[in-house]
């Protein structure tokens, strides 16, 4: 039973932001414990995954692709936060340049490998040279790029909002369900 009218932009964005949920989550958890100057540096890389899943929920909710080509762009894109700034449309790309004021193409997940090994080697200038103190290790500063990933989850939960209905149990299509899962599956092993 092959559905066509199937569309999972919606289910596969809803993932995406959903992770990025998460990686704010655990910044929050984690942000007491990270003394070190390397676990502040990974810390801000849970903020750039942060960033880099809400753009790819976005680019799954604006997409006039099917969820197949969607999926291939955005894996195309990777890690790539420009890139897939790039992606957006017009209004949305707008809208992250207004909430999200850190400069992205300077700081990359990279970084945190880099941030080490300039301090293992006690290099005063490195990829973050002086700035390091006053971004990565300045919790004012990452708090502040918190809320603006925040803020910009936000703008996305409005043009996605959840769904809650309230049903029996009886009313569920588990061939629908089953059919979903089944082309999403497709979807992410090729």
């Amino acid at each position: 039973m092959e559905n066509s009218e199937i569309n999972l932009n919606k289910d596969i964005s809803d993932l995406f932001l959903s992770d990025a949920r998460d990686f704010l989550i655990r910044y929050q958890n984690l942000k007491e414990s990270a003394t070190h100057i390397g676990l502040r540096s990974k810390l801000f890389v849970e903020l750039l995954f942060a960033v880099e899943c809400s753009l790819k929920s976005l680019i799954f909710i604006e997409s006039q692709l099917d969820e197949k080509e969607t999926y291939k762009k955005v894996k195309k894109l990777g890690h790539k936060i420009e890139y897939l700034i790039s992606n957006l449309k017009p209004e949305s790309h707008t809208k992250f340049q207004e909430l999200i004021t850190i400069d992205l193409n300077y700081y990359k997940v990279f970084n945190r490998y880099l941030v080490e090994s300039e301090l293992v080697f006690r290099e005063d200038v490195g990829i973050l040279g002086k700035h390091y103190y006053s971004t990565i290790a300045n919790f004012v500063w990452m708090d502040e790029i918190y809320s603006q990933i925040k803020t910009f989850i936000d703008y996305i939960q409005a043009k996605n909002p959840v769904e809650f209905k309230i049903f029996n149990i009886s009313e569920i299509d588990i061939e629908l369900e089953i059919e979903k899962h089944n082309k999403l599956k497709q979807i992410i092993s090729r």
